[in-house]
């Protein structure tokens, strides 16, 4: 999404919040060699083949010389390009199939949705150079927002980070912050939602989830836990840690710098402007509308 200018970014605090495209530096270049067997033997031979695999392909549009686009799967799946078609297929299926959700996926779009006080992108990486995603589930108004439009932006937030070359290697962390989730909430949720955002989750994104923290649940996030338990894998289920209140339990696992203060953590985000954050997202509409070109083809009518 890069246009040679440098990113645009809004103030969060004392914090820049801005979505990278640069590049790697020492650092993500050895995590990618351990984890992604990333060397560019590896990169090259694993271009070649998942293009040939897309291209025979023949109802799928996808644009073959966008090599920057071709890695966003091939790193979550370690260079391996039948993995790696296999992710291609599935997410592109998904979005065929899932038209309420990804027609017109685009900043202008979700504007409403987007100034809630539910998702937040912070500002800095964590220790293992992770995003952090936070969503503050008890903050959702219903009456405002429907959950279609809410996982819209958490799709939104998703094509943008996998644009970041960082966030390809390392992922990202999601905090769900549970205060004041109702009933009313869990009556927006039902099985057919719960398996459809799980499949996406598990089998489409080309992201690498690595954890899922669950804070400040009350008694009740008992029945919806129990709509999505059916559909969690025995990988993704692993990954997922309920803190409560214990901050300190949260700490373990992501460091205080990279932390709200009501989290235990270090770092005064406040205030945090919606519209700015709205804005941010904004100057990636022509980059949204570009994605959105891409695709299985349509029957026309």
């Amino acid at each position: 999404m890069a246009n040679g200018l440098p990113p645009p970014s809004i103030k969060i605090g004392e914090y820049l919040l801005k979505f990278e495209e640069e590049e790697l530096g020492e650092e993500f270049e050895e995590r990618a060699r351990k984890e992604l067997r990333e060397t560019p033997e590896v990169v090259d031979d694993a271009l070649v083949a998942l293009r040939d695999l897309i291209r025979n392909d023949k109802k799928l549009l996808f644009p073959l010389d966008d090599e920057k686009m071709l890695i966003q799967f091939l790193r979550p799946c370690k260079y391996y390009p039948n993995s790696a078609y296999e992710k291609v297929k599935k997410l592109y299926t998904f979005k065929f199939r899932n038209p309420k959700l990804y027609d017109e996926l685009v900043p202008s779009a979700l504007r409403n949705p987007l100034l809630q006080d539910v998702l937040t992108v912070l500002p800095l990486r964590n220790q293992w150079g992770r995003r952090i995603f936070l969503v503050e589930v008890g903050n959702w108004k219903v009456k405002d927002v429907s959950l279609n439009e809410l996982f819209r932006c958490i799709l939104l937030l998703v094509e943008i980070a996998i644009t970041e070359y960082r966030t390809q290697i390392s992922g990202v962390d999601v905090i769900f912050d549970l205060e004041g989730l109702s009933i009313q909430h869990i009556y927006q949720v039902g099985p057919s939602f719960a398996s459809n955002i799980l499949h996406w989750a598990q089998e489409c994104a080309p992201l690498r989830f690595k954890s899922h923290h669950i804070v400040n649940q009350p008694y009740v996030f008992n029945m919806l836990f129990a709509i999505f338990k059916p559909f969690l894998s025995q990988k993704f289920r692993n990954r997922i840690y309920f803190h409560g209140k214990d901050y300190k339990s949260l700490l373990g696992h992501i460091d205080g710098k990279y932390l709200p203060k009501k989290y235990g953590g270090t770092m005064d985000i406040t205030p945090f402007n919606r519209m700015e954050f709205y804005e941010l997202l904004y100057k990636y509409q022509d980059a949204f509308e570009e994605t959105n070109k891409y695709g299985y083809y349509k029957k026309k009518s």
